[in-house]
């Protein structure tokens, strides 16, 4: 049976795809379908850049972290790195893949507009118009993979401090407007990014923290879906767990949510995947999972990267630590078994 990586490298060559042969040899991956340009190649392995730097939030020292951190990545072979206008580090990152001499198109740069751990607006012109600073910030003409970060205004919002005040000109995502309609806000929303991919400020684009609900929304509106949906995925937050994004009930499962965008081609980005900064710790060091990583001679952070990759599941593990940067990057040549799968999928 062919490895995932020998499966992208054939379907490259069947295409005729022009996606450098590093990238292939080091980043095992996916190509994004629906809203994405023929060929969008997304690197299994992404670095995370959130809450490494000042808890999601713009802090001073922010650049220089994310520059730090990003241009460690590279060097060792990453090739793809998650960040979010409101995380601050788009700077940092931008000058560290310019540093690096690696040409720009060997780089797969995520990023989010609208709210996450900053209140940015939701809206049809604040989304284009934050679109365009985002590729300014990264210093580029255009960034791989665009997503919605938060399906509503001003939230989860604050996560530090006073929530700002920051006007939207949309009618729908004004909530102090009677207009205010949080299905028509997330539509007029998605209409503009849609706006964004033709302009060709993003090669892909897609959401985050989107659940099955609001997935229907698009699809039912009659437009096209998203080319991927990040949301937290780690075994302390595995397949049963519900709700599996923050505005779900308790029937919207992870499990649920994967199918759904298995089904409809949207790929199914794994953020926190140890569980976030306060749970990492605990997770990494259970002697259940050091059990299974003894087994095979890896460590238990890689153990949890390749059980979300069996499931097709892109990750973005956070880490400034070069070694741990290596292990998680390094996580594709070797299988769990049933058991263990299954150990991971029910995890307590």
């Amino acid at each position: 049976m062919a490895s995932k990586s020998s499966s992208v490298i054939i379907l490259a060559i069947f295409l005729g795809t022009s996606i450098p042969s590093e990238t292939i040899a080091t980043s095992p991956g996916v190509f994004l379908k629906n809203t994405a340009k023929p060929n969008v190649y997304m690197p299994a392995a992404g670095l995370g850049t959130g809450c490494k730097i000042g808890g999601c939030q713009i802090s001073p020292g922010s650049d220089m972290v994310s520059y730090n951190m990003t241009l460690s990545w590279l060097k060792m072979g990453g090739r793809r790195i998650d960040g979010a206008d409101s995380y601050g580090c788009e700077p940092g990152i931008g000058k560290a893949i310019l540093d690096s001499g690696i040409p720009r198109n060997e780089v797969f740069i995520t990023s989010k507009t609208g709210p996450g751990g900053l209140c940015w607006p939701l809206g049809y012109n604040e989304t284009i118009n934050q679109a365009k600073e985002i590729v300014k910030n990264y210093s580029t003409t255009y960034v791989d993979l665009l997503l919605i970060h938060w399906p509503v205004n001003y939230g989860p919002c604050p996560i530090h401090g006073p929530k700002p005040s920051i006007p939207t000109t949309d009618p729908y995502c004004d909530t102090g407007l009677p207009s205010y309609d949080e299905k028509e806000c997330r539509l007029s929303t998605w209409k503009a990014m849609l706006e964004v991919y033709k302009m060709g400020l993003a090669t892909a684009v897609g959401v985050s923290n989107f659940n099955v609900t609001h997935l229907e929304e698009i699809k039912s509106a009659g437009l096209p879906l998203p080319s991927a949906n990040q949301v937290s995925f780690a075994p302390t937050h595995g397949p049963a767990h519900a709700p599996c994004t923050p505005l779900g009930t308790k029937l919207d499962t992870c499990q649920s949510l994967l199918q759904y965008c298995t089904e409809n081609n949207i790929n199914f980005n794994g953020y926190s995947p140890f569980g976030g900064a306060r749970g990492a710790g605990n997770l990494l060091t259970d002697p259940k999972l050091e059990v299974i990583a003894k087994n095979h001679n890896v460590s238990t952070a890689q153990i949890v990267l390749q059980w979300q990759w069996a499931k097709n599941i892109t990750v973005n593990p956070e880490a400034t630590n070069p070694d741990y940067q290596a292990e998680n990057l390094h996580f594709f040549d070797f299988e769990l078994t049933p058991s263990e799968t299954e150990q991971l999928n029910t995890w307590t």
